[in-house]
């Protein structure tokens, strides 16, 4: 408000929240105890990953993604199409959600603050960003070089190289190269393709007994 306007920085002056302070440049902001950086301390992934929200008793940390790295918890794995080693990230979940269901496989109810497997980075993990994703990498499993992950990659599963997964991964499985896993659990090399040809009638679909 106007008063704000002159107020130096740190002072309440004119803002009419008792919980707020002035940044110096005329505007009110909140006064809150946490910063992206502590949030992060406090919960994992980086500063980017995290907003600040406003509520009525103050303000909470909101993170910008399903899902976020913990570069305090990293192992090293050996991939072998670089053959080179490589720096894995453990992923923690940042809000509660369910995986899909992949055929007798059922699906896995995520909680917040739950730890799953190791990562190389974000770009590893499909619709991560937002809320309404499903992908999961848990338990001991691990991904990736180009890999994808769509579905989900349990157990001491290895995924790298180009593979994109968007159904289950589960056991002691490797997926690499360019195959595609399927929702279904099929794996599919690359420009693999399926043809449905007709029987009993070359125009099939316009018989009503087809």
């Amino acid at each position: 408000d106007g008063a704000c306007v002159n107020c130096p920085l740190g002072e309440d002056c004119g803002c009419f929240d008792d919980n707020a302070y002035s940044d110096g440049n005329g505007v009110c902001q909140l006064n809150c105890e946490h910063t992206p950086e502590s949030c992060a301390d406090e919960n994992g992934g980086w500063p980017e990953d995290w907003t600040i929200k406003e509520t009525s008793n103050g303000c909470e940390c909101s993170p910008k993604r399903r899902i976020v790295l913990l570069p305090k918890e990293t192992t090293t794995q050996y991939d072998p199409v670089t053959k080179k080693n490589v720096t894995l990230y453990r992923t923690k979940a940042t809000m509660p959600f369910t995986t899909t269901w992949f055929g007798y496989l059922r699906p896995i109810e995520v909680t917040k603050g739950m730890k799953g497997g190791y990562v190389a980075s974000y770009d590893n993990i499909m619709d991560n960003e937002g809320t309404w994703g499903k992908s999961w990498v848990g338990e001991d499993a691990r991904v990736w070089g180009n890999a994808k992950v769509s579905g989900v990659v349990t157990d001491k599963a290895q995924v790298y190289g180009d593979a994109t997964i968007n159904g289950n991964v589960h056991s002691n499985a490797k997926v690499y190269g360019k195959v595609i896993v399927g929702a279904g659990g099929a794996v599919y090399n690359n420009r693999d393709a399926f043809c449905l040809e007709t029987q009993f009638y070359p125009d099939s679909v316009h018989h009503a007994n087809f």
